[in-house]
């Protein structure tokens, strides 16, 4: 969480002196809920720059808490890490050098106008919808097509990026309602009757944007693999059914399970 963003400015203004002895200008490019993206100017080497990304980060890291910071540059190509793909699976995750969109998912079936990356990504074969949050985009494919062939398209899309064009139109921001409908129908449907068996439930608490709370009940609350079945089972199955979700919090108070299927 961004702990204060005046607070950011003005320790970049105090750092000034600092920074011009390091030759470098800090702009402060993009900043959502979550993510702080900068741009540093005056940097020409990129062993320079990669030195000067971790004094700017060390100088700003008495006021930020749980922030992402990166590091933007329009002049150069996004930098794009892939969570390794699973071919078992019809979605891969990406997570950019910048900032894309809001704290907010926003999910895109079809080409949105005044788009281009979207638009651009879409147009890869087999890629079926997009999602985008913060500096991540969700990628979900059609067919048995491999991953490798579909996402070096998409990183090639990616790379025709202006970072200073919109990501998204604010109107596309999740429906908390129609999300909630959706999980329900998951837990319903797929997770609860694979759990019962162990005397579990999983219930949906609260949805917040596109972040999810989500309690476990019955054999499953203070179960020694509760965490397992939580990141394995539970999240794999909510993503892949509905890859705009975001964060999706347990908020179970296991200490107080009364009949756990695995004592801890």
């Amino acid at each position: 969480m961004l702990s204060d963003f005046t607070q950011i400015q003005e320790t970049l203004e105090t750092k000034k002196p600092q920074l011009r002895d390091l030759g470098v200008e800090v702009e402060v490019f993009a900043h959502s809920k979550n993510v702080l993206s900068l741009r540093l100017h005056g940097v020409t080497r990129e062993t320079d720059y990669s030195s000067a990304e971790e004094q700017v980060t060390a100088m700003l890291t008495p006021v930020v808490s749980g922030l992402t910071v990166l590091f933007v540059d329009p002049a150069r190509p996004a930098k794009v890490r892939q969570e390794p793909p699973d071919e078992n699976k019809s979605v891969c995750v990406l997570h950019l050098d910048r900032v894309l969109g809001g704290s907010d998912a926003r999910v895109y079936d079809v080409p949105p106008p005044g788009v281009p990356l979207i638009g651009a990504i879409l147009a890869v074969p087999q890629v079926v919808s997009v999602v985008t949050k913060e500096n991540m985009i969700v990628v979900s494919r059609q067919g048995s097509d491999p991953w490798p062939g579909i996402l070096s398209a998409v990183e090639a899309a990616i790379d025709g990026f202006d970072a200073r064009a919109p990501a998204a139109p604010d109107e596309q921001t999740v429906n908390e309602g129609e999300l909630w409908d959706r999980v329900w129908q998951v837990l319903d449907e797929q997770i609860n009757p694979a759990i019962s068996g162990h005397g579990g439930r999983i219930e949906l608490l609260k949805v917040e944007g596109s972040t999810i709370h989500l309690v476990m009940g019955g054999g499953c609350q203070g179960c020694g693999l509760a965490a397992v079945t939580m990141s394995e089972s539970v999240e794999t199955a909510i993503r892949e059914a509905i890859p705009e979700v975001g964060q999706i919090i347990d908020v179970t108070e296991h200490n107080l399970g009364a009949k756990p299927y695995f004592g801890n």
